[in-house]
This record gives structure tokens, sequence and C-alpha cells, in this order.
């Protein structure tokens, strides 16, 4: 678990600083990080109920 934290954590730094490079990129960027958010909660409650 402390592993899938820290990767999510390094992922959304990496997004942060790559949003700046272009439109296309901040665009793609943004839909991947509000893919990840909407996922996360179901994979901490799934990970609760192991």
């Amino acid at each position: 678990m402390i592993g899938e934290v820290f990767a999510g954590g390094v992922l959304q730094e990496a997004v942060k600083r790559a949003r700046d490079r272009s439109v296309t990129t901040r665009f793609i960027l943004d839909r991947l990080k509000a893919t990840i958010d909407s996922i996360t909660p179901l994979l901490l409650q799934i990970d609760k109920g192991q």
C-alpha cells in the first residue's frame, strides 16, 4: 500500500510539472488526473475490504 501511495504522489507531481508544456498536454494530463482522482477512493475501499 505504501508503494502505491508513493507512486501516486510521484505521478501527480509529474503531472503538475508537465502541465505547462502545451495546451494539448495540459488537457490530457487534466483528464488523467481527474480519472486518478475518481478511482482512488474506489481503490481505497477495495483495499480496506480485503
